[in-house]
């Protein structure tokens, strides 16, 4: 009711402003008509939603508190901790958090599935922001850094070292890998990691601009781990922007948790199977590789939620998430949530199918 109030005030003020303006000279005529479209359009933004949402299909509004839970506290809020990423390993029995700091080097929290205690993990000389995470095997990446041109890179740990660790130490990477984006997020499928790269029209996070399609302007790249650890890109796809977190479902359903501002309302996207989206290649170093473009006709879903979410994880069958809002960096966010949530996707997408 209040962002209907909100938006008959914005027409009014439109419309009155308008013909006022128009009564002085005949231009104004045509002024007021364009001026009362746009009011229109605000309305029906204000109370549903982006238009262009609408008018594409796929947006659904549910009360999303009706399927989720509380999973655990994210640890380290109190310390300028900012978290970002989020994974999940049945091997360890533990969710690994990923953050960067504001002051200093960024973190890993490992989090105990069954207790809930919780280890620091300090990145030696790590001071760049930490973006996604995942762990594949013995092998815990995080992304982070790079430019537009050069793309960015996957810091990778030992997860040996993250059980050996005591809460409060200090490990380095040991390897670190370039991707052809800047690494900004990571998700995880049964067979592949991807890391993905963050734009917002707002400015201030430059892309490539080769990896535009369409509407979008970042890519993902989707990386198949042999028995040894080592990574080969397999897949290309097209994200939408404001992505902050992806997972990837058995099927291929992607789903997109995407946020920005602390003031606005954050949206889990889910896409249909990428298998079924267009398809062509793209050449990364000399050799062509599938490339899966998307638009908002590809997309199934877009679920409000709150603001400032982040990595996203599958966990036995349900998503798992987290947001930033809780850290003090955002103390003054529109929604604060400090821990993370559990939600019924099944039950999310049987609802908004």
């Amino acid at each position: 009711m209040k962002k209907l109030i909100r938006a008959v005030i914005c027409i009014t003020l439109a419309l009155s402003l308008t013909f006022g303006a128009s009564a002085a000279s005949m231009q104004g005529i045509g002024d007021a008509f364009t001026s009362f479209f746009d009011g229109i359009v605000r309305f029906f933004s204000i109370v549903f939603g982006d238009i262009s949402d609408i008018l594409a299909g796929g947006y659904t509004r549910i009360n999303i508190d009706e399927y989720t839970d509380f999973a655990f506290d994210i640890p380290g809020l109190g310390s300028g901790f900012v978290p970002q990423g989020l994974c999940y390993s049945d091997e360890l029995g533990m969710f690994l958090i990923s953050g960067y700091t504001n002051d200093g080097n960024s973190r890993i929290y490992a989090v105990d599935a069954e207790t809930n205690t919780t280890k620091e993990i300090i990145l030696k000389d790590f001071t760049a922001h930490a973006g996604g995470i995942s762990v594949k095997g013995n092998n815990i990446r995080v992304a982070s850094g790079g430019n537009s041109e050069k793309g960015g890179y996957l810091y990778q740990l030992s997860a040996d070292d993250i059980i050996k660790a005591k809460s409060g130490d200090e490990l380095a990477y040991d390897d670190k890998f370039q991707v052809p984006v800047k690494g900004s997020f990571l998700g995880c499928s049964d067979d592949m990691i991807w890391v993905g790269e963050f734009y917002t029209k707002s400015g201030g996070y430059e892309v490539n601009p080769a990896h535009a399609y369409g509407k979008n302007h970042s890519w993902a790249c989707g990386y198949s781990v042999d028995s040894e650890g080592k990574l080969k890109l397999e897949a290309v796809i097209s994200v939408p922007d404001e992505v902050q977190g992806m997972s990837v479902l058995p099927d291929k359903t992607v789903i997109f948790s995407t946020s920005y501002g602390r003031y606005n309302d954050s949206a889990l996207q889910i896409y249909a199977p990428y298998t079924e989206w267009s398809i062509g290649t793209v050449n990364i170093d000399g050799e062509d590789v599938p490339f899966y473009g998307c638009d908002k006709s590809d997309r199934v879903a877009k679920v409000e939620m709150p603001t400032l979410m982040q990595g996203i994880e599958i966990v036995d069958e349900k998503l798992c998430v987290i947001y930033e809002s809780g850290a003090e960096k955002y103390s003054d966010a529109k929604e604060v949530i400090p821990y993370a949530q559990v939600i019924d996707i099944d039950a999310v997408l049987e609802q908004v199918s």
